[in-house]
């Protein structure tokens, strides 16, 4: 890597993607950052992370994530993608950079290959991927670094999310009481007939108008059928899903 290739020309401004991952089903909103200034862009990134991550939830410390965008220093900064998961608990920054052969020494105080071009743009170069990893795990987090694909690191941090909340058991409803021969017949009259009142119906089943009455006040206290201002009834919509499931 050049010595100045943390210097970029503000002609060819400093560019970074942020994908932001709903589920393993859904294609992932994605958020470019670009600015022409290396700690403009390093501030810019980590604050854009930050505020996605916290929008969903996440718990990671956004100094955190400011240690390891920083860190993108050493890999001359371009071609970053920072990936965010797990409703923001899960981040991971990637880069297309030299690597980091001893991955457990660069998580020591004062371990650094920050050249002077690199320390001109940030300052604490060589403890930030260790502070990182202490405020994950002061969470019960991890940070890991990995070789990525095709040459590059790729930094996971990680911290559990709120433990999942138990769903209250609904209580079983009652079963519907059952329909006897008789209410089942008015049903199917006021069906047929409706609206009609208590009179009719007597006629029809050859009752008295007290019984009919009763037993449309029955049929109405069980919301089967609907009376009118006159009296009249009329089936409701559990009354014509109750005879669906009979019929």
């Amino acid at each position: 890597m050049p010595p100045d290739s943390t210097a970029q020309s503000l002609e060819r401004p400093i560019q970074a993607l942020v994908a932001v991952y709903g589920n393993h089903l859904e294609v992932p909103s994605l958020y470019e950052v670009s600015r022409p200034d290396p700690r403009l862009f390093l501030s810019t990134l980590a604050d854009t992370v930050n505020s996605l991550a916290r929008e969903l939830g996440g718990g990671i410390p956004p100094e955190a994530v400011e240690e390891v965008v920083d860190n993108l220093i050493h890999a001359g900064l371009g071609g970053a993608t920072v990936s965010i998961l797990e409703l923001g608990n899960l981040i991971l920054v990637a880069d297309q950079g030299p690597g980091i052969p001893d991955k457990a020494k660069a998580r020591l105080p004062g371990f650094s290959t920050g050249t002077p071009a690199a320390r001109a743009v940030i300052r604490g170069v060589g403890a930030g991927l260790g502070r990182a990893g202490s405020l994950v795990e002061g969470r019960g987090g991890r940070l890991e670094i990995e070789d990525n694909l095709g040459g590059g690191t790729v930094v996971r941090l990680w911290v559990p999310g709120p433990a999942p909340q138990e769903t209250p058991a609904q209580e079983p409803r009652p079963p519907e009481p059952a329909l006897g021969d008789r209410h089942l017949r008015m049903l199917l009259l006021v069906v047929e007939l409706g609206p009609v009142g208590p009179t009719a119906l007597a006629k029809e089943m050859h009752l008295s108008a007290s019984t009919a009455y009763r037993e449309l006040e029955e049929l109405e206290s069980s919301g089967l059928v609907e009376s009118d201002s006159r009296g009249r009834r009329t089936i409701s919509a559990k009354g014509m899903s109750r005879l669906k499931t009979l019929l």
